[in-house]
């Protein structure tokens, strides 16, 4: 086998240090979110490494915990099972 190479569709081959660093990359070098049969790299409008996914969540929990307690009861209610993940 020639080179470090991950097989991919005919389309394309990518290197391993040619994927993008993203957290939603999955051991075997496929999207855990997307039904897409390879990464599409640094074009895709998911990728999202670390950093950003840390401050992403950061802003998120801010918003949340600004809205009055009431709406967050009802959000809580909805969507987490009664739970306020952004409070902790």
């Amino acid at each position: 086998m020639a080179g470090n190479f991950i097989p991919q569709t005919s389309a394309k081959n990518l290197e391993v240090l040619d994927l993008p660093d993203c957290v939603h990359l999955t051991d075997n070098f496929k999207c855990e979110i997307l039904k897409v049969n390879e990464c599409m790299g640094r074009e895709c409008s998911f990728m999202l490494n670390q950093k950003q996914k840390s401050k992403s969540y950061n802003l998120w929990k801010k918003k949340m915990n600004e809205l009055s307690e009431s709406k967050q009861k009802d959000i809580a209610h909805t969507y987490f099972n009664g739970k306020m993940p952004w409070k902790s």
